[in-house]
């Protein structure tokens, strides 16, 4: 089958120019929730398409794999797409685990690939093994082997928009559809012999719940002859990284509920919609903690993203000499909230340090810096972290604060790496 897929490969991306085609990919970024430090793996990742799509609406440290079994396929996605430090792509079958090297992601993403696996069971099952807990599965499937629905469809967006540009490029480009059209005949027919698995939706679903996914959106797409769905892996961790957009909403309601109706560090007035958020949270890394799967508590860590840190701002605190050498690899530690109901049990310091073994063990320093009151101060001394004060406390949104930099109790001086 590698022969028809890299024939294939030769006059693929004619549905570049396709509506029901660009539609569909817009859907799939919208499902991936792109949030930032994500790592995304694109299993039959074709001609690039969807990492293209994936890289015009990027979050901050982004990483991003593609795996394609075809040479034809991969070398076009390659000749669209440079290789870096944060895109790569690898030639090789995704139904074989090996491939993934035993890295977790937060993302996989399958567009009109998962069909062509021998067993689609065993593929969702290494899916959700390879997945850190709260990350998404986006899949697009068919379920119809039939063509005339797409194109009923594309032809009607023209007509509705009086396309007649792309009338006449459909038409000047004819030879090609009709190749296209008997490959997906082709494909079509493997299907109906049972050699590809064109999923009804409630097969896929009940599939991919007895791997242990949760759904969270489903949509029919492509002529209404294909499935969307977006699955999520959430084994009841109580504490993880914030992974959705919901989630992240939650936790600007709790630093609302913490920051404006509680200590009143920051003006309810400036937050009418009643969730906490500010430019920093569009790099962040946030944590959260969690009881009967409801969040009650979060922080989050930013990096220097150009713009200095966030108690760097208003130029109230530079940030030391010693520090500042490593700027680039230091991560700021702030917003920690905990709902007042829960506040007896320890959780901000619990969850700083579960958010430390996250960036000790990724790009960034062990030593973080933070803007704390006495008591938070106190509070990581007490939980026995590493607390260096460089500046005297001063009256700072409603509360006194002071900076500092902190270190994780689990970390002795022989594993530092700065």
């Amino acid at each position: 089958m590698k022969s028809f897929w890299d024939f294939y490969a030769l006059i693929y991306d004619i549905l570049k120019s396709f509506i029901p085609y660009q539609k569909l990919q817009r859907y799939v970024v919208d499902y991936l929730d792109l949030i930032p430090y994500l790592k995304i793996a694109d299993c039959g990742c074709g001609t690039g398409n969807t990492i293209s799509g994936i890289l015009e609406k990027k979050k901050w440290k982004t990483e991003i794999v593609g795996f394609e079994r075809s040479p034809a396929m991969l070398n076009r996605a390659k000749r669209k797409i440079k290789e870096g430090d944060n895109i790569k792509f690898i030639e090789g079958d995704f139904e074989d685990i090996s491939i993934f090297e035993g890295k977790k992601y937060d993302r996989i993403v399958s567009v009109n690939s998962l069909y062509t696996v021998s067993d689609p069971s065993v593929v969702l099952k290494n899916w959700f093994n390879v997945l850190n807990d709260g990350g998404l599965v986006v899949i697009v499937n068919p379920f119809i082997p039939k063509l005339s629905p797409v194109f009923n469809e594309f032809f009607s967006e023209l007509w509705t928009k009086k396309d007649i540009r792309n009338f006449i490029r459909f038409f000047l480009r004819l030879p090609i559809w009709w190749i296209l059209i008997l490959i997906n005949k082709y494909i079509a027919k493997k299907a109906k012999d049972k050699k590809f698995h064109f999923l009804k939706p409630e097969k896929l679903i009940s599939l991919a719940e007895t791997c242990g996914f949760s759904v969270i959106n489903k949509k029919i797409v492509y002529g209404k002859g294909s499935i969307l769905i977006s699955l999520q892996k959430d084994v009841g961790n109580i504490v993880r990284r914030a992974h959705t957009s919901s989630e992240l909403n939650v936790c600007y309601r709790i630093r609302y509920n913490v920051y404006c109706e509680g200590i009143e560090s920051l003006k309810s007035e400036d937050y009418p919609e009643k969730e906490e958020r500010d430019v920093f949270d569009d790099y962040a890394a946030h944590f959260i903690w969690r009881e009967d799967n409801t969040i009650v508590g979060c922080i989050r860590l930013i990096p220097d993203y150009g713009d200095g840190f966030l108690l760097e701002n208003g130029k109230n605190f530079p940030v030391p000499s010693h520090i500042d050498k490593y700027r680039k690899k230091t991560l700021e530690f702030s917003r920690m909230a905990v709902l007042s109901s829960h506040r007896q049990k320890n959780i901000g310091y619990i969850l700083a340090e579960a958010a430390a073994q996250w960036s000790f063990h990724g790009e960034y320093s062990e030593r973080w810096i933070a803007m704390c009151q006495k008591r938070v101060w106190d509070g990581f001394s007490s939980n026995n972290w590493d607390v260096d004060m460089w500046g005297k406390y001063i009256f700072y949104h409603n509360t006194y604060s002071s900076p500092g930099s902190l270190i994780p109790p689990f970390l002795s001086p022989q594993f530092k790496k700065i």
